[in-house]
Formats: structure tokens, sequence, C-alpha cells
């Protein structure tokens, strides 16, 4: 990759490059469960993605099954809004240390 096309995959767009067989990654947030607007409602659901405490709260709980529930229901949240073109599925999801977080 030239240094204009890694660049330009650091961010949630993530261009395609077509010369690579590259397709485009989308993403996007998800520290407190999907950012996106809200999809088709479904089955009596709002179709809103669902909201979670703060990552640093929910730290502070030392509960790794709650965690993984949740790292559950942002997937399958996930998936959904992105079938229906409302969010992206290479998100930034909240972490379990946060001093080794990157951003």
């Amino acid at each position: 990759m030239t240094p204009e096309e890694k660049a330009a995959a650091l961010d949630t767009a993530n261009p395609a490059v077509p010369r690579l067989g590259l397709p485009s990654l989308p993403g996007g947030e998800a520290l407190h469960g999907v950012a996106s607007g809200c999809g088709a409602a479904v089955n009596g659901s709002t179709g809103c993605p669902t909201s979670f405490p703060s990552p640093i709260a929910l730290g502070a709980t030392f509960d790794t099954e709650l965690y993984r529930a949740i790292g559950a229901a942002i997937g399958m949240e996930a998936r959904a809004l992105n079938n229906q073109g409302k969010a992206g599925l290479y998100l930034f999801a909240p972490n379990i240390n946060l001093v080794r977080d990157p951003r």
C-alpha cells in the first residue's frame, strides 16, 4: 500500500484499494453501542441500537460475562444495521484496558 492508501485506511470510511483487490470496509464507533441512525423496526423492536454505560463504568464491574454479552449485542446490532445500510462492520468498540487503547 502507498502511504496515501495507508492513511486513508485509518478513516472509518476505509475506501477500497482496487489495485490490490481490497474492498471497502466501512466502519464506525461503538463506544456505548453501535453509533448509527435507527434501522427498520422488526418484531416489536424500535430498530435503534442499544446504548450501554460508559466503558470505564463497565470495566469497574470486573464482570467478563457482562462484557461478553455487551460485545455479542453490539455485534448482532451492527450486523443488522449493516444489512440495512445504516452502519459499518469495522467498529471501534469498548475494551477492558482503557490505558492500552491507542486512540
